[in-house]
């Protein structure tokens, strides 16, 4: 599956995927109507889980910004 090999290509880019939990869905089994809306709703539940993950992950992940140089703040002077 191309989702499996996307995964080594972050390995090999040092990315850091979110690879739990996992979803997969069928077109072809009646997970979505004529629309394309999804209707399965064991399959919603894994969205709502991988949802709540990233969010988890994107927390954890996230990294206080450096402070701005004291003369990033000062105002930009342009000649005249």
């Amino acid at each position: 599956r191309a989702q499996y090999h996307v995964r080594q290509i972050c390995v090999v880019l040092n990315l850091q995927p979110l690879t739990r939990p996992e979803v997969f869905a069928n077109a072809y089994n009646g997970s979505f109507d004529a629309t394309g809306e999804l209707i399965d709703p064991a399959v919603q539940a894994l969205v709502r889980e991988q949802m709540a993950a990233l969010q988890e992950w994107t927390l954890r992940l996230r990294l206080p910004l450096p402070a701005a140089p004291a003369e990033a703040a000062a105002p930009l002077r342009v000649a005249a």
